[in-house]
């Protein structure tokens, strides 16, 4: 399909981790979360609230405990069954504050927190499997839009040919391989993973355009959440390294996450359309100064969706 005669495709886009000057799925996305999770619990220091709750070194309260779930504690919720790395990927993309009472409750883990702690895993069980492809604004905030038929959205199938045909190496790492890879990362991450049957797929050919880089001659602009737990930050900085274009604009987006320009605040859509507007000029992106003190502000629409009741702490 992505090589039909005639058809020039630009790129590819799917999920996973590009890396380097090579696109790889070999490491799963939660393995970088370590990264991200070290960026908002930073961003927490900032915050009043936030650090009433995690103290003054969110990072280390994040170590300490992981460590106490490691050991068995706070059994009875059922968001201990899942690896550390999975929790935060199963919530950030929808909803990157609400990782750190998550955090904060599975510490203390009263009769309560258990309680909230059951209710947020249930919601994000509801929101998809994989607990990142919706929220309790089902709406973008600019107003109502089409929605297509969910079954018509997106192509397992065809994301499993592209990734086994190009991102896959083979023979694909075996569990062994990724445990290997964990090494010291803090939010562990779930390395069952049935990566035998990219082996077995029915794979194209890879053309040359396989595992190079890009060049474009037209405007083009980046706008990069640093609350971005699907892409994580670094490896658009990497990426960007190797892309051949002197008229990129890039933007980082101080808490904005995967879908930078869908979510509440306008600022990243505003840039999105100035640029649109007049693509050769360079955008005003001094919105983006105003984001960082909101960054872990509970939203209490969410806290309500999640939690049930209460600040969420």
């Amino acid at each position: 399909l992505l090589q039909l005669p005639g058809v020039k495709v630009d790129a590819v886009v799917t999920e996973g981790n590009c890396l380097s000057s090579t696109c790889s799925f070999n490491k799963p996305q939660t393995f970088a979360m370590d990264e991200v999770m070290k960026t908002v619990l930073d961003a927490c220091k900032e915050d009043v609230e936030c650090t009433e709750h995690l103290g003054n070194d969110p990072w280390q309260f994040a170590k300490d405990t992981l460590a106490l779930l490691a050991n068995g504690h706070c059994s009875e919720a059922k968001f201990t069954e899942y690896p550390p790395a999975d929790m935060m990927f199963a919530m950030g993309p929808i909803w990157a504050p609400g990782t750190l009472p998550i955090l904060y409750r599975l510490n203390r883990c009263n009769a309560n927190d258990v309680v909230a702690l059951n209710r947020v895993e249930k919601k994000l069980v509801e929101v998809s499997p994989f607990g990142m492809h919706a929220g309790p604004r089902l709406t973008p905030a600019w107003g109502a839009t089409p929605k297509p038929d969910a079954a018509k959205m997106t192509s397992p199938i065809l994301g499993m040919h592209v990734i086994a045909s190009e991102m896959v190496s083979r023979p694909a790492p075996t569990k062994a391989q990724l445990d290997a890879q964990l090494g010291s990362l803090i939010f562990k991450a779930n390395t069952d993973l049935e990566y035998d049957a990219y082996d077995s797929w029915q794979v194209y050919p890879r053309n040359e355009y396989v595992d190079t880089w890009m060049k474009r001659d037209v405007p083009w602009l980046v706008l990069q959440g640093d609350f971005d737990f699907q892409t994580v930050y670094s490896l658009t900085q990497e990426a960007l390294k190797h892309v051949q274009d002197p008229s990129l604009q890039f933007v980082r987006v101080d808490s904005g996450n995967h879908s930078v320009v869908f979510g509440d605040d306008t600022c990243p859509r505003d840039i999105m359309q100035a640029f649109l507007a007049n693509p050769t000029a360079k955008v005003d992106a001094s919105c983006v100064a105003g984001l960082k003190a909101k960054a872990t502000k509970l939203d209490p629409d969410y806290v309500k969706y999640f939690f049930g009741s209460g600040t969420g702490w």
